[in-house]
């Protein structure tokens, strides 16, 4: 069922204007039911086959991009921190650490593989800039799942785990 959705909207992500981020940080929310259960194998598994059916059916690969750099083990990686370090504040940083590492070599690859600078997609502005904005972004992405995390586990939980 995880892996229905998260294909569904990843594939809502590229044909519905201006949701790209909006489905694809909930597709990271449905990895989280199955991490939140303390089924990370399931988790891995999901995210696997997600990844494989979202680059065999979607129509554009910039949403299956950012799910596998990021956004579809984000709530795996951020649990397992959220286990090992009971420091918040340290426990944000290393987040943040693991976005910029993840998205870095993501880059990487992508330029490897298909010979496509991940700057050719972004706006032409600054390199510097660009780094503090994806800094700023990475804090407040673990800021919201954060609080959707708390959300689902208050709200929306007692309806799905019996």
């Amino acid at each position: 069922m995880i892996i229905a959705l998260n294909v569904l909207f990843l594939y809502a992500s590229e044909v519905v204007p201006f949701s790209r981020l909006i489905f694809a940080f909930l597709t990271s929310l449905f990895v989280y039911i199955l991490v939140g259960e303390r089924q990370f194998l399931f988790a891995w598994l999901s995210f696997l086959a997600t990844a494989i059916l979202a680059f065999l059916l979607l129509p554009d690969r910039m949403s299956w991009f950012f799910y596998v750099a990021l956004i579809g083990h984000f709530g795996i990686v951020r649990q397992f921190f959220c286990d090992k370090v009971n420091i918040v504040w340290l426990r944000s940083i290393l987040t943040v650490l693991y976005c910029n590492i993840g998205f870095a070599l993501a880059s990487f690859c992508l330029w490897q593989l298909t010979e496509v600078s991940i700057l050719t997609m972004l706006p032409n502005v600054h390199i510097v800039l660009l780094v503090i904005l994806a800094q700023i972004c990475f804090f407040v992405l673990d800021l919201i799942y954060n609080l959707c995390i708390a959300f689902y586990n208050k709200r929306i939980r007692k309806w799905l785990v019996v």
